[in-house]
């Protein structure tokens, strides 16, 4: 009998050793019977032959959960990025081409200023575009100008500000990794004019452009442009449209206001796409270019070396030559 009440007691101090704080702490609040039982079946081992390694399953079950999340979260993410390019710096809902090689298909300014009167318009920026060089020679950046018309467009900065004065740049992620600098330290950056260093007042996303990624290159003022090069690469019109604003009937819409300001200017195109697509800011004359032939200038990385951008007039083998009289 002794023997039989110790394995008795010792059977129950080993019950009692299994038993779930949790179901216990259940029970004793007196929440519903189905709540207590289900704590049980998930917290408690058991024993004997039906003891089941319960840990090991609340591991692999927070996993999979965990793992779920992270899917959607994920998931999520890379669709809001998408729809969304202001994610990524792209902040301009239109863009129009309007000169190459330093010289302008017209009177670019005052055509810009005429879309910035639009009230769907929220902001225009008048940017220039040219390649530097970093010190040695070996680093390209392709630098734009931050040069609003009235109203500017937002820029996306992850750290510190827009450059104010002609020695100052904002760098984009990857020319800030590759130039090995930082915001407050200085940079040499060389143009075709002359050579400057800077003060590198914030890091920022860029426009994508024909020579770099939303990730490569930078902001700079128009008088430090001019500081550093003769000329433009490229001439952009940038136009950013209010929200919930159809962006491709406001360019219509500029489209018409700007060819009634300036009639030589028929022919010129507001476009939605900002894949690196772009159509002239043309007089509608030539049928050289995109936008008097009705086709697309597509231009993609995986294109880069086999496709020009702009594309040129296959008669005269220079880009819309006619464009030239537009003043």
């Amino acid at each position: 009998m002794l023997t039989g009440g110790l394995a008795l007691g010792s059977s129950r101090r080993t019950a009692a050793s299994r038993r779930s704080g949790v179901a216990l702490a259940a029970a004793r609040a007196g929440l519903p019977v189905p709540v207590v039982i289900g704590t049980r079946f998930a917290l408690e081992t058991g024993r004997g032959r039906a003891a089941v390694p319960v840990r090991p399953a609340l591991i692999g079950a927070v996993a999979g959960v965990l793992g779920i999340l992270a899917a959607f979260t994920f998931a999520h993410g890379v669709s809001d990025a998408a729809s969304n390019p202001a994610r990524f710096g792209q902040t301009y809902d239109l863009s129009t081409y309007i000169g190459e090689n330093g010289q302008d298909f017209g009177p670019a300014r005052p055509a810009l200023a005429i879309v910035a009167k639009n009230p769907d318009v929220t902001g225009v920026n008048d940017a220039r575009v040219a390649v530097a060089t970093g010190p040695g020679g070996d680093t390209s950046v392709t630098l734009w100008t931050d040069a609003p018309v009235d109203k500017p467009v937002d820029v996306v900065l992850t750290k510190g500000r827009l450059p104010q004065s002609a020695n100052e740049v904002v760098l984009a992620p990857q020319s800030v990794s590759r130039l090995h600098t930082e915001v407050g330290r200085q940079v040499t950056l060389t143009g075709d004019r002359s050579a400057a260093a800077l003060t590198v007042t914030g890091v920022g996303f860029v426009p994508e452009g024909p020579h770099n990624g939303y990730a490569e290159g930078g902001w700079i003022t128009s008088a430090g442009f001019d500081s550093l090069f003769t000329g433009f690469k490229y001439h952009v019109g940038l136009v950013a449209v209010r929200h919930g604003a159809d962006a491709a009937a406001v360019g219509d819409a500029l489209a018409k206001a700007v060819t009634n300001a300036i009639p030589p200017a028929k022919g010129i195109t507001f476009r939605t796409d900002r894949t690196r697509s772009r159509r002239s800011l043309c007089c509608g004359r030539c049928g050289c270019s995109p936008s008097c032939s009705g086709s697309s200038s597509r231009y993609s990385r995986s294109a880069r070396s086999a496709t020009r951008w702009p594309p040129r007039c296959g008669a005269a083998r220079t880009t819309w030559p006619c464009c030239a009289r537009w003043a």
